[in-house]
């Protein structure tokens, strides 16, 4: 492991844990800008600037189980999508997906 690239020291404060021997929080585009499709990753990048509440990072790690398992056929062992997922599980996502929604919204506004 490079020693520049150890993780934050115990005594910071915050509501997610970082892996072990990395530093960067989420890929960036070629402005240094977060981006990607984890937005998961995308919060915790957010964090470095401002408080993130740990109801609204769990509510982007059941979003991020959803990117690709119902999008693509082959995201699961065997059957489709639509043997995983049902109305109350749409449902559920849409509803974290409005908590995100609203936390960014406040901050912008």
């Amino acid at each position: 492991m490079i020693p520049a690239a150890r993780a934050a020291s115990s005594t910071e404060s915050t509501s997610f844990s970082r892996p072990t021997g990395t530093t960067r929080l989420a890929p960036t585009n070629f402005k240094g800008e977060p981006w990607g499709h984890s937005v998961v990753g995308l919060l915790k990048a957010l964090h470095t600037q401002l408080a993130v509440p740990s109801h609204v990072l769990e509510a982007a790690q059941l979003l991020d189980t959803y990117y690709i398992a119902a999008r693509y056929p082959n995201g699961w062992v065997e059957g489709k999508p639509a043997d995983y997922f049902n109305q109350n599980k749409a449902e559920e996502a849409l509803r974290n997906a409005e908590e995100i929604f609203r936390f960014v919204r406040d901050k912008i506004l």
